[in-house]
């Protein structure tokens, strides 16, 4: 059978896996590119992307705030993506760095990968949502586990969670909460 992969759609945590897996690891964000180049460095099957995995194969704009000493939650959502999910937690107001970075949709990344078990962990800063309602279904059959951390800041954004979770379940695949 083909190698299984395990696709990281951000750089924090990893999950122990054999190394004859392929791992793909997605990140945007240029303040993680050279953690993730050095932790990867010896996984012989381990293909790095700097792009954003987004709706279209262009150019965004990555926000990051400059005040999080490294735990810079970097989304192309926009500043009122962030300035929404931190006002419930009573933060002040971050100012921002500004990245132009390259989006790359997921049947992009997976269409040279030939596997028989998918397992991918997302933590889109928001972008989740639409990943996941976009999700390239000739995959579906392939995809075990989702590990997911939804950025869920109002009623709206939480029924669309609500309704990825059943439309996933459905499929046979579990999405597990990431966070």
């Amino acid at each position: 059978p083909s190698p299984s992969i395990l696709m990281y759609v951000s750089q924090s945590r990893y999950v122990h896996i054999d190394d004859s897996w392929l791992k793909i690891f997605v990140e945007p964000n240029p303040e993680h590119y050279e953690n993730i180049r050095n932790t990867i460095k010896d996984m012989p099957n381990s293909i790095f992307y700097d792009v954003a995995i987004a709706p279209e194969n262009k150019e965004y704009e990555l926000l990051t705030r400059d005040d999080m000493e490294g735990d810079s939650a970097a989304t192309i959502m926009g500043k009122e993506f962030i300035t929404n999910s931190i006002g419930s937690v009573n933060q002040a107001i971050p100012s921002y760095l500004s990245y132009k970075v390259q989006g790359m949709t997921l049947d992009k990344i997976l269409e040279s990968v030939e596997a028989d078990e998918i397992y991918i962990k997302i933590d889109g800063e928001g972008c989740e949502y639409d990943l996941l309602e976009n999700f390239p279904k000739q995959y579906l059959p392939k995809v075990k586990q989702i590990y997911v951390e939804f950025h869920a800041h109002d009623d709206e954004m939480r029924a669309r969670q609500h309704t990825i979770i059943h439309y996933y379940k459905s499929c046979g695949i579990e999405l597990l909460n990431w966070d």
